[in-house]
């Protein structure tokens, strides 16, 4: 990937280049590659996250569910579907179902496979 980035020569720095192109190494791939993956069953994780042992895993669908007595305190009395849904183990050892991507989780190139969890 080659991204353009403010050099210290550039004229807001009182220079003479416009700006300055640099290679980014690639260190992982692509938030579409994670989806990939995660179609086929397998952890995924950014590098770029802060937190230890977080990772994403795919839910399939649960059919003919029973409802729970908490689905029936809240007036769900007969069977449901649940479609499937990304999930996140959170650096706080719990798993937290309906996991959404912020702007910079699709725009990054550091999605790596999660193995050893």
């Amino acid at each position: 990937m080659i991204e353009l980035v403010k050099s210290e020569s550039s004229p807001a720095y009182g220079g003479e280049s416009l700006d300055k192109t640099v290679e980014q190494k690639e260190v992982g791939n692509s938030f579409g590659w994670a989806i990939e993956r995660l179609k086929e069953g397998k952890r995924v994780k950014r590098i770029g996250w802060n937190g230890k042992n977080m990772w994403l895993c795919l839910i399939p669908a649960f059919f003919d569910v029973h409802a729970a007595d908490k689905f029936r305190e809240a007036g769900v009395d007969e069977s449901f579907v649940c479609d499937p849904y990304i999930a996140m183990k959170t650096a706080q050892g719990s798993i937290q179902p309906g996991w959404l991507a912020s702007q910079a989780d699709m725009l990054s190139n550091d999605w790596i496979e999660a193995y050893h969890i």
